[in-house]
């Protein structure tokens, strides 16, 4: 259980942000990517955490990317 939550659960929290915004996403709901950048500010807590560059990095972009998403999405 020590493992589990190691990080503080922001890698599962993430992980369940994520899921459900593919999810939205791929049903046409724009409330997808609020949820995607919920997960992108998960894996930033956990990128600091562990000090991983590469991870702060790619969900900074991602968070850029989501936004971009959200602004530009188009009602069918």
């Amino acid at each position: 259980m020590g493992t589990l939550f190691r990080y503080y659960g922001f890698d599962w929290l993430a992980m369940i942000f994520i899921l459900s915004s593919i999810y939205f996403i791929g049903s046409k709901k724009r409330f997808g990517f609020i949820l995607g950048i919920c997960g992108n500010l998960s894996w930033l807590s956990f990128g600091f955490l562990t000090k991983s560059v590469a991870v702060i990095f790619t969900n900074v972009v991602l968070i850029i990317l989501n936004v971009r998403g959200f602004r530009n999405w188009k009602e069918a």
